[in-house]
């Protein structure tokens, strides 16, 4: 029997290629519809059964990372709870970082608070590299794509598709889960790579 996921944050980048992937057959997924900072929004899915819930809810404007990303893990939360159902939570390799942004201080806070959460028995948080591909549109991809001049720092990433694979393999685990085989190139190659 197909596990039962309620999939927050499927619209953005990489939840669209985990929903392109041949795996997702093996699931029964219901594509979560509404603002996850909203508790009220959940109340449409309290009459299902979920095994799973996939969490990679957040917001794409700078001044909301705290007001959209922290009340809306509250709520994943809660609501993984009433369904005892798995929380797998899409967090960031920058929450390790001595100097944090905004978006990785309210992604730490997030993945803190699943970590403490005593009734949330099955939780899976995803410590998310960078990700590029070439249909990306954002950060290093789209600053590649403007033409932007750029530092030729080494960078460490994973590519779109070995992030699909291994989202899919890490899904067996509890805990926190690092992404393994990291690339690491220049900018230099990467530009050459996503402009080829």
């Amino acid at each position: 029997m197909k596990d039962r996921v309620l999939f927050i944050g499927w619209s953005g980048y990489l939840g669209q290629h985990i929903l392109d992937s041949k795996h997702i057959k093996n699931y029964d997924i219901t594509l979560f519809e509404g603002r996850v900072q909203n508790i009220e929004d959940f109340e449409k899915y309290y009459h299902h059964s979920f095994d799973q819930i996939w969490h990679f809810g957040s917001t794409n404007n700078k001044e909301q990372y705290t007001e959209y990303i922290i009340p809306g893990t509250h709520n994943a939360i809660s609501f993984a709870n009433a369904q005892k159902a798995k929380l797998v939570y899409a967090s960031t390799m920058g929450i390790l970082s001595a100097d944090k942004n905004s978006y990785e201080l309210a992604k730490k806070t997030s993945t803190v608070m699943i970590n403490n959460s005593i009734a949330l028995t099955k939780r899976l948080v995803l410590i998310i590299p960078r990700i590029y591909s070439k249909d990306r549109n954002s950060g290093l991809v789209k600053a590649i794509k403007d033409n932007k001049s750029l530092i030729n720092n080494n960078l460490q990433y994973l590519t779109i598709n070995s992030f699909v694979k291994q989202f899919y393999i890490s899904l067996t685990k509890n805990g926190c889960y690092y992404f393994k085989n990291l690339k690491k190139d220049t900018v230099y190659n990467i530009k050459k790579w996503i402009l080829s």
